[in-house]
């Protein structure tokens, strides 16, 4: 097992890192391969493959955390800034993937 400690709520070096070693691994998936993907409350912040440099995501993520932006906006935001969230990941592979949600965040819909 490899552990890579990612940053939260703002993405690190780490988040990238252990992005970059998701996809590698989904990268050598064929169309027989089953992946299942656990997206959970921090997982916006640690899976990141930012469509800007980081330096420039951290800024703009702490400038709106500051101000009071909801999790749903900032969760937006981050979707727009990222070439994995918002069902982008499957371009990376060949497998089938299914994924298992689960929300922190009260009365979140999905």
């Amino acid at each position: 097992m490899e552990v890579i400690v990612g940053g939260h709520p703002l993405p690190n070096e780490g988040s990238i890192r252990g992005t970059e070693k998701i996809l590698d691994l989904l990268g050598n998936c064929s169309e027989n391969d089953c992946v299942i993907v656990l997206i959970s409350g921090g997982g916006s912040s640690l899976f990141c493959k930012p469509r800007v440099s980081l330096n420039d995501l951290q800024k703009t993520f702490d400038l709106l955390l500051r101000n009071g932006v909801s999790i749903e906006e900032l969760n937006t935001i981050r979707k727009h800034l990222s070439f994995v969230k918002g069902g982008q990941l499957v371009q990376y592979t060949k497998a089938v993937i299914f994924s298992l949600i689960l929300s922190d965040v009260v009365h979140n819909p999905v």
